[in-house]
């Protein structure tokens, strides 16, 4: 081995000597061929390749000498009752320093530069990271101070530092920052953020952050009723589940200084607003100049699933909280669906005039927790007379249509009735983001009674519990908040 290396280092020093590589055919079988040929070549190519390592203290060198410690500074910046000795050449990374030095204000060639913070969000902390992180290839990020560098950083135009901010939120949303990002997200324009602030809290609003009354309190009302009116809502139990999260989140908007768990918000809530509708015989709660402000959660309700049980229906009127005109014109709709479902008026393929988006909009949402036993539920309620049934066992998710006629319930007898459907079931981690998502296309079945379809099937390699989220619709009525407003039903 040591006789084979010396003659291939003889003959790449005789190679090189002469400033060229001789062609292969040229080598005697003296110089090398067969095994030497290919040490040679491999040698060749060892020789030529670049090697890239990077000198690690080069830029911890520059952190700590220039930034700390100001070595050759010809700036110094005073912000937030701080001074920094600085250096033009780094600072002009940022945008906003770049058209400070390089314009004509008094600042380009001033020695000393003071900056007014107005931003309440930018501490200094957040600000201190911010212009070290132009001295330094690499920067740390808190999760709890990350917002405040987004601050600093969107003022000084720092467009690459609020991209590594963006990614640390986003690996950071759970119940405890989503309110705080997804409101910083809003005013710096992260939408990514943005997206994923929302994504989580589509998942976790009626399974999660339901428990957590100082979180819900947090969420703002336009951003309640976005999340209210999105297909995407993953809504636990039924409509009227979110209905009584609404009237939760508005006595804890109403009463700033309640503290307590996420069972008693839910009990003081409902204390409240029937012993207001009792002494109260004016407007209803949202009528108010108090609840006005707060109306936009439930307008984006589906109110035409509020009305569908007599416990319900019990409650909504009792609590006087939803204005009755929003409810008026939603009765003779539900009862015109019914008279023609009962005279055979409503044909069997309704479906087809029901685009996707009229679907998202009016469907009826449902949902609940899967573990991996069997089980087979139904969410109660009139529903047109189509009382469906759902089971889970290994793994496969069926959809029934029920016929048992001892059940005291109007039930249809029409040979077929239409049904149009999507399932999503998901599985969340130890934060609450997504591990696992599987959904269906929007599908319509027609079903016979007793007729069970088969309707999603878990990968065996999914562990439980899952989260269902049910969308369905049995008749063709669309009733959106539009319509609440108005009185009137939608076409369709």
């Amino acid at each position: 081995m040591g006789a084979a290396f010396g003659r291939l280092a003889q003959s790449a020093g005789s190679l090189a000597g002469r400033g060229l590589k001789r062609p292969l055919e040229e080598l005697s079988d003296e110089e090398g061929r067969g095994e030497d040929t290919d040490a040679d070549s491999d040698f060749e190519r060892l020789m030529r390749t670049p090697k890239r390592r990077r000198m690690a203290s080069t830029m911890a060198y520059v952190y700590e000498t220039m930034f700390k410690g100001g070595a050759g500074s010809d700036v110094t910046l005073h912000a937030l009752g701080r001074k920094w000795h600085l250096h033009r050449l780094y600072l002009s990374q940022s945008a906003y320093f770049k058209s400070m030095f390089s314009s004509n204000w008094l600042e380009s060639r001033a020695a000393e530069v003071t900056i007014e913070m107005v931003d309440p969000n930018i501490t200094l902390a957040g600000l201190e990271l911010a212009l070290g992180s132009l001295y330094s290839d690499e920067v740390c990020l808190p999760p709890a101070d990350v917002v405040s560098v987004v601050a600093a950083a969107a003022l000084l135009q720092m467009d690459g530092l609020l991209a590594q901010c963006a990614e640390v939120m986003c690996a950071c949303v759970a119940a405890r920052t989503v309110v705080p990002f997804l409101e910083a997200a809003a005013a710096y324009g992260l939408d990514s953020v943005q997206r994923c602030c929302r994504r989580w809290l589509q998942l976790n609003l009626m399974t999660h952050v339901n428990d957590l009354p100082e979180v819900l309190r947090q969420l703002p009302a336009p951003e309640l009723a976005r999340l209210v009116a999105s297909p995407e809502l993953l809504v636990h139990q039924t409509e009227f589940s979110l209905y009584v999260l609404l009237k939760t989140w508005l006595f804890l908007r109403l009463h700033p200084e309640w503290r307590g768990a996420g069972r008693e918000a839910v009990t003081e809530a409902h204390r409240f607003v029937q012993q207001r509708a009792a002494s109260v015989s004016g407007p209803t709660l949202l009528e108010t100049a108090q609840g006005a402000p707060l109306a936009g959660p439930f307008g984006r309700m589906r109110l035409q699933h509020l009305v569908l049980h007599p416990f319900d229906m019990e409650v909504l009127f009792s609590d006087r909280v939803v204005p009755t005109g929003w409810l008026g014109g939603l009765f003779r709709c539900h009862w015109l669906t019914l008279l023609r479902l009962d005279q055979g008026l409503v044909q069997p393929d309704w479906c087809r005039a029901v685009s996707q988006q009229q679907f998202e909009a009016c469907a009826l949402r449902c949902g609940r927790t899967l573990d991996d036993r069997r089980c087979t539920w139904r969410w109660t309620g009139f529903n047109f007379g189509l009382d469906l049934v759902m089971s889970h066992s290994r793994r496969q998710i069926a959809l029934r249509r029920n016929s048992r006629q001892e059940l005291p319930l109007l039930i249809s007898q029409a040979d077929r009735r239409t049904v149009l459907y999507r399932v999503r079931v998901v599985g969340l981690d130890e934060r609450r983001a997504v591990r696992f998502e599987l959904a269906t296309e929007l599908r319509s079945v027609q079903l016979a009674r007793g007729q069970q379809v088969h309707v999603l099937t878990v990968p065996p390699e999914v562990a439980y519990p899952l989260l269902l989220s049910v969308n369905i619709m049995t008749a063709p009525i669309s009733w959106t908040p539009t319509c609440a407003a108005s009185g009137r039903p939608a076409s369709g």
